[in-house]
C-alpha cells in the first residue's frame, strides 16, 4: 500500500487534486488561492455545495506564475489538462484580465458550481472563461490535452452531457 501524500494546502482542495497538481509539477508554495470570496474571483473560488470525504472543497485554484516564462507557463497548462485540470493563464492586459498574475486552474474530476462549469465550457470553446467570454489568445491545448479534461468534466459533471 503506497503512503498517501499531505495534501499540498490544508483547506478547499480533495486529496486527489493535491495529488494531480504535484504531478503537474505543482508545489504547495505556488498555490495561492483555493476556496475564498474575493469579489475579484466572482464566486469561483467559494465551496462547492457537496463533500468529498468529509471536507469541503472548491475545484478552482490559484497557482503563482513567479519566475517563470511563457514557455514554462504552456507546459504546465499541457501537464494540468492532463490530469484533467483546466487551466487559464491570467496575466494583467490579456484575454481581458485586470487583476495579479497567476494560473487560474480548475480540476475537471470533480462535481463543480454552475460559475465553474461555464468556465469549463469556455475553456473546452477555446474562450478566456471570464464574463465576456472572448477568444483566449495565450494558448490552445492540443487535441489530447482537451481529451483529457473533456472526458474529466463530462465524467464528474453530468448535467453538462
Amino acid at each position: 500500500m503506497s503512503q498517501q501524500l499531505p495534501l499540498l494546502c490544508d483547506h478547499g482542495l480533495t486529496q486527489a487534486t493535491s495529488d494531480a497538481l504535484r504531478r503537474a509539477g505543482v508545489t504547495a508554495s505556488r498555490i495561492t488561492q483555493t476556496d475564498g470570496h474575493a469579489r475579484a474571483s466572482k464566486k469561483t473560488h467559494e465551496f462547492e455545495a457537496g463533500l468529498i470525504n468529509g471536507r469541503q472543497y472548491c475545484a478552482a485554484v490559484d497557482i503563482s506564475v513567479h519566475g517563470m516564462t511563457d514557455l514554462m507557463i504552456r507546459d504546465e497548462l499541457v501537464a494540468l489538462a492532463r490530469e484533467g485540470i483546466a487551466g487559464f493563464y491570467r496575466a494583467p492586459g490579456k484575454d481581458g484580465w485586470s487583476g495579479v498574475q497567476h494560473i487560474h486552474a480548475i480540476d475537471c474530476n470533480l462535481p463543480m458550481k454552475l460559475a465553474l462549469r461555464e468556465q469549463v465550457h469556455d475553456w473546452l470553446h477555446g474562450k478566456n472563461g471570464l464574463v465576456n467570454h472572448e477568444a483566449y489568445k495565450f494558448w490552445q491545448p492540443c487535441a489530447t490535452a482537451q481529451a483529457c479534461v473533456r472526458n474529466a468534466f463530462l465524467a464528474h459533471n453530468p448535467a453538462d452531457n
